[in-house]
């Protein structure tokens, strides 16, 4: 009889929808060997981003929360666009505090929609 963990693991998987967030975080890693961080962000209200997966450097981050207006990652939601940031300490684009909070200091951020 073959084995029907895998199988069963990714039912379990596919059934939690945090859990498929989780695992798309750490395949953009993979992805993207240079980048030590990922980060998905769901948009709570109108004006609030909040981090509710994150892998790497940014793993501890989950739970942040973001101005949609005042953020690199809102400047992506908004325009509809990729959109990359090679400095966060010097670009105005982004939330100074919440970069000094993660550490982050170059950005790669992609819009995505239902």
């Amino acid at each position: 009889m073959p084995n029907r963990q895998p199988l069963h693991e990714a039912i379990r998987i596919a059934a939690d929808p945090l859990a498929v967030l989780q695992r798309i975080v750490q395949e953009a890693l993979v992805l993207l060997p240079q980048a030590d961080g990922a980060s998905l962000e769901v948009r709570r209200d109108t004006d609030v981003l909040e981090y509710l997966a994150a892998a790497g450097t940014l793993a501890s981050h989950v739970g942040l929360r973001l101005s949609v207006q005042g953020s690199f990652s809102g400047l992506s939601l908004r325009t509809g666009r990729v959109e990359v940031c090679r400095d966060a300490l010097a670009d105005p684009r982004v939330d100074r505090m919440a970069v000094l909070a993660t550490g982050v200091r170059s950005m790669l951020c992609v819009p995505l929609s239902d």
